[in-house]
């Protein structure tokens, strides 16, 4: 399944990218040694030209009964046509991938909300405005101790959630959310004849 995953993020022009994003990337490409370590603790492996998470390849992981049933095949063309609004960056140990919401509007990465499509090929937009502080939100949900910790270890490789102050995070605005329109693709692809 293709998406704008990884690809459209090798040598970008400085200052291009997110600049939590651009420090991850650096240091990923480098296979820094304690990066690794810390994604490994995570459970988390960033999305490269080389890695193709299987929950964006479902004729690697479905049979070919679960792919001739009109309705899965219906469930995945709704997640091919959102995904390929999505800049993946992250996957985790569950299967689940985060990335950027361009969506169609095609917002920037700067502009872009976080987004997760979980391992039962489901959309959900992640609270925070950049994409280590939803990555950590998701990771230590209900847990702000473990939030902070994870926090800090990041910024010692020098990849900074900006910091939201005692709040609350900031959730995404999107004018589509993707969930909406994968609905939207999964009915077209249901029956095209209706739409």
């Amino acid at each position: 399944m293709a998406s704008a995953a990884f690809a459209d993020f090798h040598a970008p022009p400085p200052g291009s990218l997110p600049a939590d994003l651009e420090a991850l990337l650096r240091l990923w490409q480098r296979q820094h040694p304690p990066l690794l370590h810390l994604l490994a603790e995570l459970g988390c492996t960033v999305i490269d030209r080389d890695y193709q998470p299987a929950l964006l390849d479902p004729e690697g992981y479905l049979s070919r009964s679960d792919l001739a049933d009109p309705a899965v095949r219906a469930h995945h063309a709704a997640i091919e046509g959102v995904s390929a609004y999505i800049s993946f960056v992250i996957e985790n140990d569950e299967g689940e991938v985060i990335g950027y919401w361009h969506g169609p509007e095609q917002r920037s990465l700067h502009e872009a909300p976080i987004v997760k499509l979980d391992a039962e090929g489901r959309f959900e937009l992640l609270p925070g405005r950049h994409l280590i502080e939803a990555l950590l939100g998701d990771l230590g949900r209900g847990d702000p101790a473990a939030l902070g910790e994870l926090a800090r270890l990041f910024a010692g490789l020098g990849i900074v959630a900006p910091a939201r102050g005692r709040g609350e995070p900031v959730w995404p605005d999107a004018a589509t959310h993707p969930a909406s329109l994968q609905q939207r693709l999964y009915e077209a692809a249901l029956d095209p004849r209706r739409h």
